[in-house]
This record gives C-alpha cells, sequence and structure tokens, in this order.
C-alpha cells in the first residue's frame, strides 16, 4: 500500500524542469528572490535604528493632588490589615509606562499617539527616546490633549517653549 504524503508524482511533475531553459530561468528566480530577501533585511535593520527616534516610552506623570489622595487611601488600607492592596497602590504610584509615536501636524506642532491606559490618571506624561549610538533624550511635561477610552488612544503634545527636534530625537 502506498502511503499518500499529498502530492503525488503525478502532481509534482510541474516541479521538475522541462528543459535547460527553465531551469536558469528558475535558478534566476531564486537568485532574484534572495537578493529581494536581503534587501529586505538591510531595509528592515536600517528602519528599525531610524524608528528608534521616532518611537519612544511614554511615563505618565500624576498630579500631587492625585498622588496625595492615592498615599492616603493606601495608608488607610493599610491600617486595616490589608498590605497587599497597600502594595498594589505603591505599584500604580511607581507608574507604567508604554510606546508613544511621534506625529508632526501641518501647521508644526509634535504630537504623541500612545494608549491611554498607560497615561489614564496622569495630567502630564514624559517620553524617552533613544538614538542610535546608545544616547537617551527625555522630553519633560507633555500635555494630555485627548484620550478615547472606547478605543484606548491619548494625544500627547509637546510644551510650546521646547525645541523638539534639536536634538537627535525627533526628525519629523
Amino acid at each position: 500500500m502506498e502511503k499518500n504524503f499529498g502530492t503525488s508524482r503525478r502532481n509534482a511533475a510541474h516541479l521538475i524542469p522541462k528543459n535547460k531553459n527553465e531551469a536558469n530561468a528558475r535558478k534566476s528566480l531564486h537568485k532574484k528572490i534572495l537578493a529581494l530577501a536581503v534587501l529586505l533585511s538591510l531595509f528592515t535593520m536600517n528602519a528599525h535604528s531610524q524608528i528608534r527616534s521616532q518611537v519612544g516610552i511614554v511615563r505618565g506623570q500624576f498630579s500631587q493632588d492625585f498622588t496625595s489622595k492615592m498615599e492616603s487611601c493606601r495608608e488607610k488600607i493599610r491600617g486595616t490589615g490589608y498590605t497587599t492592596y497597600a502594595k498594589a497602590i505603591d505599584a500604580y504610584l511607581a507608574g507604567g509606562f508604554g510606546s508613544g509615536f511621534v506625529y508632526a501636524a501641518d501647521d508644526g506642532t509634535t504630537y504623541v499617539l500612545t494608549n491611554r491606559h498607560v497615561i489614564m490618571e496622569a495630567d502630564k506624561a514624559s517620553i524617552e527616546f533613544e538614538s542610535s549610538d546608545g544616547k537617551s533624550e527625555i522630553y519633560e511635561d507633555l500635555a494630555v490633549v485627548a484620550m478615547n477610552e472606547d478605543i484606548d488612544v491619548a494625544i500627547l503634545a509637546f510644551p510650546s517653549n521646547k525645541n523638539v527636534g534639536g536634538g537627535t530625537a525627533i526628525n519629523p
């Protein structure tokens, strides 16, 4: 009994070149595909080094009022013996982070698009960029311009007095 592995000899006949010209054409096609793959790999590596200056790490900055209220709540919870929940508030106040993508509007205003959950209760944010040589540049006091809970998106704006793009980080 013959085992069927999905391709019979009759169906695989089209894979065998019929003559020398067809064999050379297939070799040429294989070389072109390989060259395209190599170019695509090089492009991807180059794009990665360029994208590092357009994508940064966003961190929310809580207001002092919000932080004080959360710390007060944490102490009340800790006082009742729920230390695990108090530690969760500590972790929340330590803050999280996420990615942010730079967008330059036609009028020259520079924005950052990020997720709402990254800056959820923050009234300001910061963004950090790393250049290809390993240096980092941090921009503080980005204003929260808009948020949408349904699609988990937030828009941040650089302060108007910041010279965005003067360094290695942003190049809109």
